[in-house]
Parts: C-alpha cells; structure tokens; sequence
C-alpha cells in the first residue's frame, strides 16, 4: 500500500511540475523510480539471505537445532 501511496503522489509531484503524463519524461521518470524501487527490495533481500546463512554457519549446535526446529515449526 505504502509503493503505491509514493507512486501516486511522484504522479502528481510530475504532474505540478508540468511533466504530464503523455510525455516521454514523465513515463521515463516513473521507470527509474520503478527500478530503483526493485532494486533496493532485491537487494535487501539478498542480503537478508547473506547474514540468515552467516548467522546459522556461526551458530553452535545447540543454536542450529532451535534455528532448525523454528524453521520446521513454519512450514
């Protein structure tokens, strides 16, 4: 909900500035920001996969069998 709070109102901020919407700068515009966009959550999520395989790689064996019993418990 919260993307496309931002999304309409970058639309409208455009838009105040005189970009209209049947311009090439506008819809240029929106796909940046759209990329930008999947690009931060790609990466956050890749680094959430990085420091969750750290974190369990460090763990003891008592940490690994809760970690795994969590994961069970999920599923």
């Amino acid at each position: 909900m919260t993307r496309l709070v931002v999304y309409a109102t970058l639309g409208l901020l455009l838009d105040a500035l005189e970009c209209r919407w049947d311009t090439w700068g506008f819809w240029c515009i929106l796909a940046l920001f759209m990329c930008s966009d999947y690009l931060a959550r790609r990466d956050g999520y890749e680094q959430g996969l990085v420091h969750g395989m750290s974190a369990y790689i460090n763990a003891n064996e008592q940490q690994r069998q809760e970690l795994d019993r969590i994961v069970k418990d999920n599923d």
